[in-house]
């Protein structure tokens, strides 16, 4: 995935997407090694009252008013879009991810379609490592960064990411010294 500090949601491929790259490695969830499922629309896990919220919601739960995917009503709806004008549309889903050998629950957008510009030819969905106030789109879900820190799978709730011209790396809990000379300065999000 492509590591993004401007956004807070884990965004992957669905096997079903409409539109994305051919060479997508795409999530099947009738093969996920640990339980998953769809978020409902009407679950108390899709934020009530969010349908009026998106443009995008052309879907909504009845009792709650919840905004459901576009591309399938019965699934809670999520819509990520950026500044260049691209973005993924698709449903939320609950399951174990594993980052970095560390496996944790949780909620995350399933991309069931994309928008002309969002994907690359060497990365399959984007990972938001910003604040969790970025994670509403529009049901707020818990950034995977954030359950890491707090169930204490991390030492601290800081992170480095190191870019070079063949990719990168990103180190959680701390930074790796190897990587740089001097100090570091810290910044806050």
């Amino acid at each position: 995935v492509q590591i993004d500090t401007g956004s807070s949601t884990l965004a992957v491929p669905l096997r079903s997407c409409t539109n994305c790259l051919p060479h997508d490695h795409r999530l099947d969830l009738d093969k996920t090694p640990t339980p998953s499922s769809y978020v409902k629309c009407g679950s108390s896990v899709c934020r009530a009252n969010s349908c009026h919220m998106f443009d995008q919601c052309s879907a909504c739960s009845r009792r709650s008013k919840a905004c459901c995917s576009t591309i399938d009503p019965d699934k809670c709806g999520f819509f990520l879009t950026y500044a260049d004008g691209s973005g993924a549309s698709g449903a939320l889903v609950q399951a174990d991810v594993t980052m970095a050998n560390i496996t944790v629950p949780v909620v995350f957008g399933a991309i069931l379609s994309v928008s002309q510009g969002f994907e690359n030819n060497i990365v399959d969905g984007i990972l938001g490592m910003a604040f969790k106030g970025l994670a509403c789109n529009p049901t707020c879900v818990v950034p995977i960064f954030d359950v890491l820190v707090k169930e204490g799978k991390v030492e601290r709730d800081v992170f480095a990411i190191c870019t070079g011209r063949n990719g990168g790396v990103l180190t959680l809990g701390g930074s790796n010294p190897a990587l740089y000379d001097g100090a570091l300065k810290y910044v806050p999000l």
